[in-house]
């Protein structure tokens, strides 16, 4: 398989990470124990979502890996086929979207702001590691355990962290309903 075709998904992924689409969808790929890959790409929330898609099935001479099925059901691209498909399931994905130009528009400045916001986020969730001090975190009523390092478990640390400006702070929700703070992963 090339590596462009796996630089193109790794950039429609990326255009289509808005803060939200990612913790709820996303794309999957996975191993067939007859055997095979399994694709699966979410299209909800994104331009592709009410887009025609003409179902693939190809099977080719006696050979029993040279198969592959592509189609879209209830919002879902999915892609399936022999050992040695992946890359095709990637292709003809790839090749149903470039038919419907604008899916990789560029970011908007607040969306390139958010996503770097939370991967800073991300970056100090990882660095502080798994609560496993052996004491409890002292924020009030907080029943997790605390971070090394740190009086906290990781969500009061990084909302810390945000209270005095270390860390960017997330929004959440609508101006309607009133903004709320969230402190790392919603």
């Amino acid at each position: 398989m090339d590596q462009d075709i796996i630089g193109w998904v790794e950039h429609w992924y990326r255009v289509h990470c808005n803060g939200d689409w990612e913790h709820g969808q996303g794309v999957k790929i996975e191993t067939l124990d007859n055997p095979g890959w399994w694709v699966s790409i979410d299209l909800e929330g994104t331009d592709m979502s009410d887009k025609p898609f003409e179902p693939l099935e190809a099977r080719r001479g006696e050979n029993a890996d040279d198969w592959m099925i592509c189609r879209v059901q209830e919002g879902v691209s999915q892609g399936s086929g022999g050992p040695e498909k992946l890359g095709a399931i990637l292709r003809v994905f790839k090749e149903w979207c470039d038919r419907f130009p604008g899916w990789d528009a560029p970011l908007s400045p607040e969306h390139v702001e958010l996503v770097a916001a939370r991967e800073r986020i991300e970056a100090v969730r990882r660095a502080l590691g798994r609560e496993d001090g052996l004491e409890q975190c002292r924020e009030t009523d907080c029943t997790h355990l605390r971070v090394a390092h740190s009086i906290f478990c990781i969500d009061h640390h990084i909302a810390n962290l945000q209270r005095v400006g270390a860390l960017p702070v997330l929004f959440t929700g609508c101006p309607s309903s009133g903004w709320r703070a969230r402190a790392g992963r919603p």
